[in-house]
């Protein structure tokens, strides 16, 4: 799947690092290099929230969006300390490559 991502950004124009894991990004992760990071909720070793508060430890002004399979989903993941996070932050799979390219954009200007 990753690759696949990975993919399809290129394609749309994007430079990209994916990691199939938490642990994996968080070792990798550059502070003020990224326009904006995507994390799944859903991950190994740490979820997508618990990522999220390690990266802001790194970069505080860290642009991030949450992609998750659906509503409910991530409200039941959401933990008291992240329930006053912005639901825009949050992108719902599936979405086709037009609409994802359109999201992403919007969330870099």
């Amino acid at each position: 799947m990753t690759s696949l991502f990975k993919q399809m950004m290129e394609t749309g124009g994007f430079s990209v690092d994916v990691f199939n894991d938490s642990a994996g990004a968080l070792r990798n992760f550059k502070p003020h290099f990224y326009d904006l990071v995507m994390l799944d909720l859903v991950m190994p070793k740490m979820d997508g929230f618990d990522l999220y508060r390690e990266l802001k430890k790194q970069d505080p002004d860290v642009n991030v969006c949450f992609i998750t399979a659906s509503g409910q989903h991530h409200e039941d993941l959401r933990k008291e300390e992240y329930r006053t996070l912005d639901k825009a932050l949050f992108l719902y799979k599936p979405m086709n490559m037009k609409t994802l390219l359109a999201e992403i954009n919007k969330r870099i200007k």
